[in-house]
């Protein structure tokens, strides 16, 4: 059990959900409208994986990735920000209107 909440906790801190400043945890933000764009930008890639997906698929993995059960407006807004902008980038390509992927 323990070791499986250690896992959990680093893990937190690696995503970027925990920060960890001399030993004491503490949200890196309280709600997703609190993150900057880089930084969901960048969860958001790695949330996705490098496989044809659908942009509500996609929307619901970010969420779990950042260790949200479910995808209020917040964060369905913000998902879909990152998919235009990731798209515009050419981080993100895209087949028909709905299936996304990594470029």
């Amino acid at each position: 059990m323990r070791l499986s909440l250690e896992s959990a906790l680093r893990t937190a801190v690696r995503r970027g959900i925990l920060q960890n400043v001399r030993g004491e945890l503490s949200l890196y933000a309280r709600s997703v409208t609190d993150c900057d764009a880089a930084f969901l930008k960048s969860q958001f890639l790695a949330a996705i994986g490098r496989a044809w997906i659908t942009r509500q698929e996609a929307s619901r993995c970010f969420a779990r990735w950042l260790g949200y059960r479910r995808t209020g407006p917040h964060l369905e807004t913000s998902a879909r920000s990152c998919i235009n902008s990731l798209l515009r980038s050419g981080h993100l390509e895209k087949n028909g209107s709905d299936w996304i992927r990594r470029a």
